[in-house]
């Protein structure tokens, strides 16, 4: 049994390792299976296939986009051979290309509840795709990670894209996102209720507007246990994106703030609470000036802090 460690991009091996023309045929003999895998992941192909199979473990905390909950259904087509396609931190799937000639694509990334990160991808010739299925159904496959295992993944190292973190008593919450000031970035909230023991995967961004964008910098503030604000400053608006929750972050819903300056996309806003219950949002333009916004009901409407300071009973 052999493993393989990796420390690239996996989904690189996607449509390369694999040439139709070079599998052997086993029309007209019974086919014979052996056994592949490494450390807790294992499955059954025809023994022509075993050089074919690409199967790699490497820590996930190596790995840190790929802690965050996969999106890859969306450009790709979903094989739900498993229930644990649930399951954020796991993903199966498979590709056909072309009517004639073409491959017959497996992929399927895990993030372990061991720690481990797993990555499988088998080509075959279309033809060959019934059996492809066949051998998908036989994978053994380890626990899946749970949120509290990805978070606890993350604190165990030092560079994890943990970007804002806000606590209320036991509640607590860690947004994370992937590489700050990009185009390159998801966002997911987890969520504590007890003092950071377990924790809950609330939300994550899904190229929608309803709970953050793709590209920015963010900051997570909480002053109750359930009323929230997220503030993002990105390269693609001119102006700050407020998101806000009266439910300890299981919903959000979008905010209008007031076009005060354009954020350089970099710099994560600040928010804090003012000792008379008012809220402040301070965040840095491309111009290298700040901008400062205030709510006074809770994070329903924001002016700006000029505005607030020259309205009677300020």
């Amino acid at each position: 049994m052999k493993v393989f460690a990796v420390t690239l991009l996996l989904f690189s091996v996607v449509g390369c390792g694999y040439q139709a023309a070079n599998h052997p045929k086993s029309k007209g003999s019974p086919a014979k299976y052996v056994t592949v895998g490494a450390r807790g992941l294992s499955l059954r192909v025809p023994s022509s296939w075993r050089n074919h199979v690409e199967l790699t473990t490497a820590a996930a905390n190596g790995h840190l986009s790929y802690l965050l909950p996969r999106t890859g259904a969306a450009y790709m087509y979903p094989l739900s051979l498993s229930p644990k396609n649930a399951s954020p931190f796991f993903e199966e799937q498979m590709e056909m290309a072309g009517a004639s000639g073409g491959n017959a694509s497996l992929q399927l990334f895990e993030i372990g509840s061991d720690g481990i990160f797993y990555t499988l991808q088998i080509n075959v010739p279309l033809t060959d795709a019934a059996e492809l299925r066949k051998v998908a159904s036989t994978a053994h496959i380890p626990p899946v990670a749970t949120a509290t295992d990805v978070v606890q993944f993350m604190s165990k190292t030092p560079e994890a894209n943990v970007i804002s973190r806000t606590a209320v008593g036991p509640a607590r919450w860690e947004l994370v996102g992937g590489n700050v000031g990009t185009a390159q970035e998801e966002f997911a909230l987890y969520e504590s209720t007890d003092g950071g023991t377990t924790w809950t995967l609330e939300r994550w961004t899904h190229g929608s507007s309803e709970f953050m964008g793709l590209a920015g910098a963010a900051a997570v503030y909480f002053w109750t246990p359930q009323d929230g604000i997220i503030a993002e400053s990105s390269d693609f608006s001119n102006r700050l994106q407020l998101f806000r929750s009266t439910d300890g972050g299981r919903t959000w819903s979008t905010v209008p703030a007031p076009l005060l300056g354009h954020p350089d996309g970099v710099s994560p806003p600040t928010i804090s609470r003012n000792p008379n219950g008012s809220l402040t949002i301070t965040a840095r333009t491309v111009t290298g000036s700040h901008l400062r916004i205030v709510s006074t009901d809770g994070g329903l409407t924001w002016v700006s802090a000029s505005t607030a300071a020259s309205s009677p009973g300020s």
